[in-house]
């Protein structure tokens, strides 16, 4: 059975995607996330039946996705350095490297206080005075 607004969820995509092509990568990520979020919860809703052999076999393998991983606590995906890729790793494997190299004092150096706040104060500052026109952009 078809949902009756499956079109206009496929052309919904198809467009997000679309329009996500001028987005920096960080945001593209953040942008499905919250998409496939709304997809998720819909597939979830009793009324909303996969539409087609392939959105079937997709909501099969995303239902066995699930399931492995919440058998299998110690495996994690994240995001690769290079490249545009999903990198599957051992949860304690990932720690262990990531404690090494931010424990690289060559690297990285530990701060007193948290930078963030001066830089959003002089941002704030500066989208007012925009605001005020007493400059432009």
């Amino acid at each position: 059975m078809e949902h009756p607004n499956g079109k206009k969820v496929i052309t919904t995509v198809s467009a997000l995607e679309g329009m996500m092509m001028t987005k920096k990568e960080d945001e593209i990520q953040q942008l499905r996330n919250q998409y496939c979020n709304i997809l998720t919860n819909n597939l979830k809703n009793k009324k909303m039946k996969p539409i087609s052999e392939t959105q079937k076999f997709i909501h099969r393998f995303y239902r066995k996705t699930r399931k492995f991983l919440s058998q299998n606590k110690h495996i994690m995906f994240t995001k690769a350095d290079k490249g545009n890729i999903t990198v599957l790793m051992d949860r304690g494997e990932y720690k262990e490297k990531m404690k090494a190299i931010v424990d690289d004092n060559n690297t990285y150096k530990l701060l007193k206080n948290d930078p963030t706040s001066p830089f959003q104060k002089k941002h704030n500052d500066i989208k007012k005075w925009i605001g005020k026109e007493y400059i432009s952009n």
